[in-house]
């Protein structure tokens, strides 16, 4: 999966693209994927910083992608945004379990009783 930071210079690549066209078809398309990738920026920005967003974002966008009434288009932007969400997710779940012991709980292994724990 691409960074937020990745997709943001993508996008920017993109705009400045599409400039050099006089097309205005060529334009479009161009202008239009910039924004979409923006947009996919800014919701990996979101999700990373609320992490109990994941499971909600990723259950919208697997009920949306099963929306018959979905363009093409959009319909692979709901996949993008699905196929992030559920990095993020993975990527989530491999730091907590490197961590270890829980922060909240991991200071009750310091008393006494719990040194049996190991």
């Amino acid at each position: 999966m691409p960074s937020a930071g990745d997709l943001r210079e993508e996008s920017r690549r993109l705009l400045r693209a599409a400039e050099g066209f006089i097309d205005p078809k060529i334009k479009q398309e161009l202008v239009s994927r910039a924004f979409e990738l923006a947009q996919r920026a800014e919701r990996i920005d979101i999700l990373v910083a609320d992490p109990e967003r994941l499971k909600a974002e990723i259950a919208r966008c697997r009920s949306r992608v099963r929306d018959a009434s979905l363009s093409p288009a959009h319909r692979r932007i709901v996949r993008e945004a699905l196929a992030d969400a559920e990095s993020l997710m993975v990527a989530r779940e491999a730091s907590l379990r490197s961590r270890g012991p829980h922060l909240a709980t991991s200071w009750l292994l310091s008393f006494p009783i719990f040194q049996f724990v190991t």
